[in-house]
């Protein structure tokens, strides 16, 4: 059936999913060991950190790889060295940020709230110099077309790591351990890495390569760093004002549901090209309404289920000691409302890189100040409301210059009326729920 065919868009996505099932069960699996809750702080430090150091410039280079006429070109190896010049450039961002978060960690509080030890130092620190070159491996895998190998890697990224990693919590042993099959799986990766690039890539060094993609991905760097950087400046919020059970408290919490981000990103990013190539862009916008509109009424009520009960799901998910995190996310389930809007695809395909940019910049902007503001009215709950007022306010800023510079009104492509009562109801739901329950 052609449905059941593994091609370019569905192996990725099935990629992506895996992944995230994988941190989820990772989380889960944590939580009901026998790790206190300043631990499971520590391990979601560890994770935070070695992630805020290095997802701006993994994302870039993997954004510019994809867009690479080398890499594009699934036969030639003679020659190719674009692969491998990538992990050259991995392995040198990935050195150089050990090396600053070694830096950090003679700043005392930095220091003090992580809670390391002297091997945990040792294993972030290896772990940020093996883990991002892993990264290249789906990416190497797509563009190669080797879509069923993709979604294998896709299944043993989510069954090894779910043994080695949170294994050792539940022998008893300290989080240490369980850094220890963090850095083990960075190994295993590498090693599968090494594989691909002797079968898919010249083995040399050329510095001109290397320097032309790092010149070429940095604008796409600076811009994952803004657009991406909303929950990491939520973690770095939450570190500076809280301690790090707390801290474990809130990470557990923020999650925004992995069906709505991943559908809604997946959609967003097939628009693109459709927009960019249009010769009649009412048709698309059409599109982009219809599509909208059914997953309006297919989403919106798993996200209604989900705010409903998810004080008992957290509980009984993960354990009594994250019985709070359930406030975090629910406040993050409102961000399914934004889901539905495309402004940005469309923006994209019409080549408004600047726009999208400049608009990131605000919404970084409007959550830094909305969330020190919030978390003095709403304890730490308040990060998660300023995330939700950023998002909302960047897609308003999106219709509106599409309106004023392309005369294209919002109701083009938003099903308005549908979202607005759906919107409302939600909201009431959470307001009510907020008030009843305490």
């Amino acid at each position: 059936m052609k449905f059941f065919k593994i091609d370019h868009s569905n192996s990725f996505l099935l990629f992506q999913i895996m992944k995230y099932a994988a941190l989820i069960l990772i989380s889960i699996a944590l939580a009901k060991s026998y790790l206190s809750l300043a631990d499971l702080g520590k391990y979601e430090n560890f994770i935070f950190l070695s992630s805020t150091v290095s997802f701006f410039w993994v994302t870039g280079l993997m954004q510019t790889l994809l867009s690479h006429p080398d890499a594009n070109n699934k036969t030639r190896k003679d020659g190719a060295t674009i692969f491998f010049s990538s992990f050259v450039l991995l392995l040198i961002l990935s050195i150089i940020s050990a090396a600053l978060i070694f830096m950090a960690f003679n700043i005392r509080s930095i220091e003090a709230f992580c809670g390391f030890n002297s091997d945990d130092k040792l294993l972030l620190l290896l772990y940020l110099m093996l883990n991002p070159s892993g990264f290249l491996i789906e990416y190497l895998l797509l563009l190669k077309k080797l879509y069923k190998k993709l979604v294998l890697f896709g299944i043993m990224s989510v069954l090894v790591p779910l043994i080695i990693i949170p294994l050792p919590a539940f022998f008893g042993l300290e989080v240490s351990f369980c850094f220890y099959g963090l850095v083990a799986w960075s190994v295993i990766k590498l090693l599968i890495l090494m594989y691909l690039l002797l079968k898919h890539s010249t083995i040399k060094i050329n510095k001109k390569e290397i320097s032309d993609l790092f010149t070429e991905a940095l604008p796409l760097i600076g811009t994952t760093l803004v657009v991406g950087s909303a929950a990491y400046v939520d973690g770095i919020i939450i570190t500076t004002n809280y301690d790090a059970a707390t801290f474990a408290v809130f990470r557990f919490g923020a999650r925004e549901f992995p069906l709505f981000m991943l559908i809604a990103a997946s959609f967003s990013t097939s628009l693109i090209p459709m927009i960019s190539v249009s010769k009649n862009i009412s048709s698309e916008l059409d599109n982009i309404k219809n599509k909208s509109k059914q997953m309006i009424y297919s989403l919106f009520p798993v996200a209604i289920v989900l705010m409903l009960t998810s004080q008992f799901l957290f509980p009984l998910v993960f354990n009594p000691d994250f019985k709070e995190s359930y406030k975090i996310f629910d406040v993050y389930l409102l961000l399914v409302i934004s889901r539905f809007v495309f402004p940005q695809s469309i923006l994209m395909g019409m080549k408004e890189h600047k726009t999208i940019f400049f608009v990131s910049i605000i919404e970084l902007v409007i959550n830094i100040s909305s969330s020190l503001l919030f978390i003095y009215y709403f304890g730490f709950i308040g990060v998660a409301f300023g995330t939700v007022v950023a998002y909302f306010f960047e897609k308003y800023l999106l219709v509106l210059f599409i309106r004023k510079k392309h005369y294209i009104k919002g109701n083009k492509y938003i099903p308005t009326a549908e979202l607005m009562i759906i919107s409302i109801s939600f909201l009431l739901i959470f307001i009510l729920k907020s008030i009843l329950i305490i």
